[in-house]
């Protein structure tokens, strides 16, 4: 017998774990990451394409390896919609979106967080996939957040 899942979202065979918005991934070697989508905003410069409309991600990412770890390779992309439109990134220093994602070394038990935002406008906010890397070079492979199965 196959074994269940207790997620809504359908389990992939092969390919990056495929979450929901504000699930855990836990990598075999003790990291673990979190993408939580924190809503939409409006803001007067950056978000053009999307009439000042963004949606504001948090990611977390949690050092349980024993050991002091580096995520200053993280990156990220957001698409929209069922043609996969990238969505542009938010830069805006008011809001704590800098761009950057982490920028430190990362101590044993530790989590950092960030936020960051991208111009989706209201056509794309009930589609939404973040892919997800905690570092550069890969190692620990993608995670895709999905806002629906």
């Amino acid at each position: 017998m196959p074994p269940t899942s207790t997620s809504s979202l359908t389990p992939r065979p092969d390919g990056p774990p495929v979450l929901g918005f504000g699930e855990a991934f836990d990598y075999s070697d003790g990291v673990s990451v979190n993408v939580t989508n924190l809503g939409t905003q409006y803001v007067s410069t950056g978000a053009e394409s999307s009439g000042g409309q963004v949606v504001e991600l948090q990611l977390a990412i949690t050092n349980n390896t024993g050991a002091a770890w580096d995520p200053t390779g993280a990156s990220g992309t957001l698409t929209y919609g069922a043609e996969g439109i990238t969505a542009e990134q938010v830069y805006n220093s008011e809001n704590g979106w800098s761009g950057g994602y982490f920028t430190s070394t990362l101590l044993p038990g530790r989590t950092a967080t960030v936020n960051t935002a991208y111009a989706v406008p209201n056509v794309g906010l009930g589609d939404l996939v973040f892919e997800f890397t905690p570092e550069f070079g890969f190692d620990r492979g993608a995670v895709i957040y999905v806002s629906q199965p």
